[in-house]
């Protein structure tokens, strides 16, 4: 079965350069650790809330990282929005 419109085939992924997609990937799990920790505050599980706010840092401080390693190995790359920009 081909990928409908907007979705994106094993094939395509594979062919990605590895900084793009690990790129793409911590940007990711910022912004799932930042909705995470916004339920487990909301539930008032205050320890869950501390560590997914560490992973949330953890994951932005990646992600800023690569991003400035790839806008000084590559003064064209096109980046994808920083969960920071947000």
């Amino acid at each position: 079965m081909a990928p409908s419109q907007g979705q994106t085939s094993a094939t395509e992924v594979a062919t990605e350069p590895i900084h793009e997609l690990k790129l793409g990937i911590s940007g990711y799990i910022a912004e799932m650790t930042k909705d995470l920790k916004g339920l487990a505050t909301n539930a008032e599980f205050e320890f869950l809330a501390y560590l997914l706010s560490v992973a949330e840092e953890e994951a932005r401080g990646i992600h800023r990282t690569m991003r400035s390693r790839l806008a000084s190995a590559t003064a064209d790359f096109e980046f994808s929005p920083s969960p920071d920009d947000a």
